[in-house]
């Protein structure tokens, strides 16, 4: 058999195992489709050729010519295609307007080649000068030829000057050494392909045709290039089923743009998403929070790794998940990037424990707050009670004495109160406690502390400036409010108020000694109002 000829016809065998290998692994991938449409037309191109080298005549060569066409016509637009979506940029030629423009010019030169009397690229086979086989014999006139050589230059020179943007860009050592061994293989290919087949025929059909076997260079270097650097693969880390398949939580890996390559089996069983549902889609397929997305973004940039970041997910039957995410970045000093890693735990069941959790905790904090305000207020008027006021007194008394500064207090007792209450009864006797209380609030300043420690006897610590003469003007400014008359209930009561006062420093800050003068002095006035008062007129009613 022909040497050429069993060349070509290994160079089929090559390409169709390829191709096979491409429909076991999945046809998910637009990889993985475009490898296989560029590994069956260089199958077809290599099996047609290989009856060139040992066919019985010019013409049964050109008809084997004819066949190989179908090959070498799409070949250069599948393979520009192919390395468009390898260096990331598929999606200038996705839209159906493009894509179709994309492939109509290989289409027509297929046509040309099939239904005209001579190809793109020869008008006609003749025995080689070096007698091996049948070559190419073409004119310079064959405008055809230009516009094949300019189809097969503009598209692969194109999608390797992508390849080129791609690998130089990225701060990976596997996407670089990629990128690099592409652009060699190809370009090598292209151009020996180029003077071997189109420029020498128009000169001397020397060799037959050469690019078929040139192409062999193509497979022997996939698989050196896809097993040391993983090229057309998802990494090692992805294609670990094993182990990927064992972890119970979903996991999933996508490439340096988020895009999904792979998922475990944990993806279906607890988020329903079969692969070929999230096979190259964006991260954010099933994130509910666009935001968080950004965030992890971010975080990852920052740390190379994220741990226990609380999201939301979506399933596939449109219910929502909460988890703990954790992210990292696959890479080694020696092969640079490798994949992204995403965990997904599910912690719906914890976050509901967490919320019964919180709501008895709020529950027991609006009980604890019920029994202080018990403990601490009186329920009446509203303010600090009896309890309240000795704590302040103290606590007032020690940062007063830490400080330097004076405090007094005021005790008040209303003049009155209790005939009215015995005689009209309690609920106009409470009404009456809450009016008076408010009147003394309204004179106090913000700092003054006033409180109710019992029956119709109110105290008050005030902190101010010229303590005593300030204190002597609030007595009177709470006495002169006590002028006016309480209406309550269609009846009208005029009450009185008694007060006495005492300052810490004249006290020597003892806070019983202060809470002793004040009373006397309080009854000191109340026997005073009491000597010049008609207490039948103390009130009156309508």
């Amino acid at each position: 058999m022909h040497i050429l000829s069993l060349v070509s016809y290994t160079v089929f065998l090559l390409f169709l195992l390829l191709a096979l290998n491409d429909l076991k692994g999945g046809l998910g991938s637009r990889i993985s489709q475009l490898s296989l449409l560029t590994c069956l037309s260089i199958a077809v191109w290599a099996f047609a050729y290989a009856f060139i080298y040992i066919a019985p005549n010019a013409e049964t060569a050109y008809k084997m010519h004819l066949v190989g066409s179908i090959g070498w016509s799409l070949f250069p637009a599948f393979v520009s295609h192919l390395l468009l979506a390898t260096a990331k940029r598929n999606a200038l030629i996705e839209s159906s307007a493009r894509i179709t423009l994309f492939y109509a010019i290989p289409t027509i030169i297929l046509i040309k080649n099939i239904v005209s009397p001579t190809s793109c690229v020869a008008i006609n086979f003749v025995a080689s000068i070096s007698g091996l086989g049948y070559a190419y014999n073409n004119t310079i006139s064959n405008v055809w030829t230009y516009i094949y050589i300019l189809y097969v230059c503009t598209y692969i020179a194109l999608s390797l000057y992508y390849v080129y943007q791609w690998q130089s860009q990225s701060s990976y050592a596997l996407v670089k050494k990629q990128g690099k061994y592409i652009i060699l293989i190809i370009g090598f290919i292209m151009t020996s392909g180029i003077i071997s087949d189109l420029f020498l025929p128009f000169f001397l059909s020397v060799f037959p045709p050469l690019s078929n076997i040139l192409v062999i260079i193509f497979p022997v270097t996939y698989f050196f290039v896809s097993d040391r650097y993983q090229l057309f693969r998802f990494s090692e880390i992805a294609s670990s089923e094993i182990i990927l398949n064992t972890i119970m939580d979903p996991v999933i890996i996508t490439d340096e743009a988020f895009f999904i390559l792979n998922q475990n089996d944990a993806t279906f069983n607890i988020l329903g998403y079969e692969q070929k549902a999230l096979l190259n889609q964006p991260l954010d397929f099933f994130f509910k929070d666009k935001e968080a997305l950004i965030k992890i973004r971010f975080l990852l940039k920052d740390n190379a790794h994220l741990e226990s970041f609380e999201t939301t997910i979506i399933t596939a039957s449109n219910s929502q998940l909460r988890v703990n995410l954790s992210a990292s970045y696959i890479h080694d000093r020696k092969e640079g990037f490798k994949g992204l890693v995403f965990a997904f735990h599910d912690i719906t069941q914890r976050k509901k424990r967490e919320l019964t959790l919180y709501s008895s905790k709020e529950k027991y904090r609006e009980r604890a707050e019920q029994l202080y305000l018990a403990a601490n207020y009186d329920s009446l008027t509203g303010l600090p009670n009896r309890r309240f006021f000795f704590h302040k007194l103290e606590e007032t008394n020690r940062l007063s004495s830490d400080a330097g500064l004076e405090f007094s207090v005021i005790f008040m007792d209303l003049n009155g109160f209790k005939a009215i209450n015995n005689t009209f009864g309690h609920d106009i006797g409470d009404q009456l406690l809450i009016f008076a209380a408010q009147r003394i609030n309204e004179c106090k300043s913000e700092n003054d502390f006033l409180s109710r420690i019992g029956g119709d006897e109110f105290t008050m610590i005030v902190l101010q400036n010229h303590l005593e003469v300030n204190t002597k003007l609030l007595i009177e400014k709470i006495k002169f409010s006590f002028l006016d008359p309480f209406s309550i209930a269609e009846h009208c009561f005029s009450i009185s108020l008694a007060a006495g006062y005492s300052i810490s420093s004249h006290c020597q800050n003892k806070i019983d000694f202060m809470i002793k003068t004040a009373d006397q002095m309080m009854y000191e006035d109340k026997k005073l109002i009491k000597e010049s008062s008609d207490l039948k007129d103390i009130f009156m009613y309508e």
